[in-house]
């Protein structure tokens, strides 16, 4: 899996831009951001120890978390 640098981008851009008029939005968007990123570098830094399921599930929740974030869908 490679780290793509727009999701960030877009992510941190959005949650600039939600600060001010939807903070919670802005918030979960970063934690989303946050996981995601969390799980990026984890799996990085272990690439010869393949990830559990429970690990490879947590990743996918965080980057749909995400997906959904940046299309302006994301709910509490």
């Amino acid at each position: 899996m490679q780290i793509d640098h727009h999701t960030v981008l877009n992510a941190i851009t959005r949650s600039i831009i939600l600060c001010d008029t939807q903070p919670e939005e802005a918030k979960e968007g970063l934690y989303a951001l946050g996981d995601y990123l969390k799980y990026y570098f984890a799996a990085t830094l272990r690439r010869q120890t393949p990830p559990s399921a429970e690990e490879e599930q947590r990743a996918i929740e965080s980057l749909e978390l995400l997906q959904q974030f940046l299309q302006g869908r994301h709910s509490a």
